[in-house]
């Protein structure tokens, strides 16, 4: 479905940004259309080697060594006003209501021109890890923690993000979540209509054929 992007299937994603203990609370920039884009090409990926940045292309983890991520999503900003109507992730209200903001001593920012922020604007890079989360919580190894750390060090410039992908009515337990990691990525949740998959992905079974003709049970057989 991520990888056809087509409408008929976004219209049946959520994605919703999730704040585990100890996360900023700071909007990602992740939208469905980053995770869902048309003609997009496969690719298959060596969770070792840290893939080269291509949003053209969604990178499927070819031998899977453990569940920390099956596959890699890149996308870029070009700019924001090619992305004015792109749907955006929203925040779960509980998380609103419990979690405040931690005060932060304000902090002397060196002065841009506004130039220079269109520039850093235009050049933002998305990376993102999806985790299949069906009827598990979310699973993280230590061998899968420096296989993503390895990825974040190839390209620290990069926006990174956490994707679990889970069924349409299921919650989400984030508190498996490593400590080293909670801060250093945003974290989202992509709910799937499953019967809307069904519809569209299973073909209706042939009509059935004429019954066979009833024999008798023989002791002879």
């Amino acid at each position: 479905m991520l990888l056809a992007g087509t409408e008929q299937y976004i219209s049946r994603l959520q994605l919703v940004q999730h704040f585990p203990s100890g996360a900023p609370r700071r909007r990602g920039a992740l939208t469905l259309s980053d995770l869902c884009t048309p003609q997009r090409g496969l690719k298959f990926l060596d969770s070792r080697c840290p893939p080269a940045f291509d949003p053209a292309s969604y990178h499927l983890v070819e031998t899977l060594p453990d569940d920390t991520f099956h596959a890699v999503i890149h996308a870029s900003h070009g700019g924001t006003s090619s992305r004015r109507h792109a749907p955006t992730a929203s925040i779960l209200p509980e998380h609103q209501r419990t979690l405040r903001p931690r005060k932060r001593v304000a902090e002397i920012q060196p002065n841009r021109s506004r130039t220079n922020r269109r520039r850093l604007r235009a050049e933002k890079r998305l990376i993102v890890f999806v985790q299949s989360a069906f009827e598990r919580p979310p699973t993280f190894t230590d061998d899968g923690l420096r296989r993503v750390d390895a990825i974040m060090r190839a390209d620290p410039t990069a926006e990174y993000f956490f994707v679990f992908v889970t069924g349409k009515y299921a919650s989400l337990d984030l508190s498996a979540v490593p400590s080293a990691l909670v801060k250093r990525v945003k974290w989202y949740q992509l709910t799937l209509d499953f019967n809307m998959y069904e519809r569209h992905s299973i073909s209706k079974p042939s009509p059935p054929t004429s019954p066979a003709p009833f024999l008798p049970y023989s002791p002879e057989w």
